[in-house]
């Protein structure tokens, strides 16, 4: 979804040519935990800008406050932690929207560099409805005119279900004959969100993450420190070397 996003906002480019990499970590769950902090272990003494982005499901956000606080063995970051924590704010402060906001419903991004959804990426940004046009979008460029959900038939089925919403459109689709994946969802989802940026006069959130993995920071102070560290270092041996 997020990559339908972006390309729309910067002509059509992919994710690969933008250099963003999205990372799906699967596996047995000690696998998988180990497999991510090595990840960003790694990746953290680089200048990248990391952007998690999880359902509020499971373990994510004891997963998060970890990686905010778990530092890596790496050099030269060892002493650094794997995300951003959340930035302090003074007594009285408080932060405005983004700019071009609009609604009422803006909630601070109080973690820079991960989301956790209320829900799920898709019933927190799109309504029912929008779930139900962007599966029709879908059916006719399969050639499925004729198919269709209606919102009376997805509220009735997630009754019945405790999938996320997606999911139960998904199933709800099979059960009509017509089939697609949930990857094909989020991107069409991607591109309604791309067109219509507001949700009930609201901006959708999701588009503010958008924003955001667009214009990704500059390398990070740390990193400017460790750059500037390791050249004095250099530049020092460099000087005892001639010397010598």
């Amino acid at each position: 979804m997020l990559e339908a996003i972006v390309s729309h906002h910067v002509g059509g480019a992919s994710f690969e040519q933008l250099g963003i990499v999205p990372h799906v970590m699967k596996g047995s769950p000690k696998k998988r935990d180990q497999r991510l902090l090595e990840l960003l272990g790694a990746l953290r003494r680089f200048p990248n800008y990391f952007l998690l982005v999880f359902d509020n499901e499971g373990t994510a956000p004891r997963w998060v406050s970890r990686l905010e606080q778990f530092k890596p063995e790496h050099a030269p970051f060892a002493e650094a932690s794997l995300l951003e924590p959340e930035p302090e704010l003074a007594a009285g402060d408080e932060e405005q929207p983004p700019e071009g906001w609009s609604g009422a419903g803006y909630a601070p991004k109080r973690r820079p560099e991960a989301e956790i959804w209320a829900d799920d990426i898709e019933a927190d940004n799109f309504s029912q409805g929008e779930l139900c046009e962007a599966s029709g979008r879908l059916a006719r460029q399969d050639g499925r005119a004729e198919f269709g959900l209606t919102v009376e038939e997805l509220q009735q089925a997630r009754t019945q279900s405790q999938k996320g919403l997606a999911s139960v459109a998904q199933d709800l689709a099979s059960t009509k004959g017509y089939g697609f994946s949930k990857v094909d969802l989020d991107r069409e989802l991607g591109r309604y969100a791309a067109e219509n940026p507001t949700r009930d006069g609201t901006t959708r959130r999701v588009l503010i993450l958008a924003d955001t993995s667009i214009a990704s920071p500059s390398p990070t102070a740390r990193c400017e420190d460790v750059c500037e560290s390791e050249s004095e270092t250099i530049q020092a041996s460099d000087s005892s070397a001639t010397s010598g």
